[in-house]
């Protein structure tokens, strides 16, 4: 992040730390490329991404982000007017915004842009994260209750899809290998 973008106040710079293993990092993203951007260098920080639903607004919203305790957020232009409203009652130390011209920016104050991330590592990398150390928390839909947050593992984000294409390639031809390759097309909003 540039030393130069105001903090929430606007008496101090924002701090430049970077995010630290075991914090997490709220996305209000929709399926753009920033996304897995993010999501891989949360990962590689050894912190913990929390992708929120992109319909989420008010109460619900606020729940989440109170309950989840993230360290910085990133939210897509067009989903602040959701964020907006929830933004002082949860108080996330830093906010980066996808997509926003440098124009609209003193519209924002002590919002940074997303391309102020910090993209290269201070000092020692962090060691590669156990298999069971949590790489993601997601939320049920809450029907029956309050939503939950579900700690999600490395390897369970490792292993489904390899699980998947395995089942799919035996189904087709018996054969699945560790140097098989396989996607998923995400829909777009």
């Amino acid at each position: 992040m540039r030393s130069s973008t105001a903090s929430r106040s606007g008496s101090r710079p924002a701090s430049p730390r970077r995010v630290r293993p075991g914090e997490r990092v709220a996305a209000l993203l929709f399926n753009t490329p920033e996304f897995p951007l993010l999501w891989f260098g949360v990962a590689k920080a050894r912190a913990v991404l929390v992708p929120l639903n992109t319909g989420l607004k008010g109460e619900i919203l606020r729940y989440e982000l109170a309950d989840s305790t993230p360290v910085a957020i990133v939210v897509d232009r067009r989903l602040w007017p959701a964020y907006a409203p929830v933004r002082e009652s949860v108080r996330i130390p830093r906010e980066y915004v996808v997509e926003v011209p440098p124009d609209d920016l003193p519209s924002l104050e002590g919002v940074a842009r997303f391309d102020d991330l910090p993209t290269e590592p201070q000092g020692d990398a962090p060691p590669a994260p156990a298999p069971h150390d949590p790489a993601s928390v997601m939320y049920t839909s809450g029907t029956t209750g309050p939503p939950k947050g579900a700690i999600i593992p490395h390897q369970k984000l490792i292993s489904t899809p390899r699980r998947s294409r395995c089942a799919a390639a035996s189904a087709r031809t018996a054969s699945c290998s560790p140097a098989s390759r396989s996607s998923t097309a995400m829909p777009r909003r």
